[in-house]
């Protein structure tokens, strides 16, 4: 999926540290943020500290275990409003949960934070016009 320029990879098939590992190499000339979390299977992520991320990002049971420099969420949603926050046109977020409704529930959030965003988009459009109005008139 891509949100705004920015490229989401839901690597949620992603089962062991070293699929993750190619994952990563496969986009490490990009900005890459990395978003990972949920149940913990007792996986060593520590191999991550040999990477540059623009952004390690943890989430749910699995950031309460993990011993290294990262955000931590105790939510999807949370987590994902941070992306929002930091991520800009052409940055790569490799989504990797570990649970098994991940696709769901993403789609869930980033179709509520689509809405949003259309919204307040919308919001905006007729505030300029009111202002133009106002212009025009006074």
């Amino acid at each position: 999926k891509e949100y705004k320029g920015i490229t989401f990879i839901n690597d949620s098939k992603s089962t062991s540290c070293a699929s993750l590992k190619e994952a990563i190499k496969t986009y490490y000339d990009k900005n890459l943020i990395l978003l990972f979390g949920g149940y913990n299977k007792n996986l060593d992520f520590c191999f991550l500290n040999d990477y540059k991320f623009k952004s390690l990002i943890c989430f749910g049971q699995l950031s309460k275990n993990i011993n290294f420099n990262t955000a931590k969420f105790d939510t999807l949603q949370s987590a994902l409003d941070y992306v929002f926050i930091i991520a800009k046109k052409d940055d790569i977020v490799i989504c990797l949960p570990r649970f098994k409704k991940f696709c769901a529930l993403f789609q869930k959030v980033l179709s509520k934070t689509l809405l949003y965003s259309y919204f307040f988009g919308i919001l905006l459009y007729l505030l300029e016009i009111l202002m133009l109005l106002l212009l025009v008139l006074f």
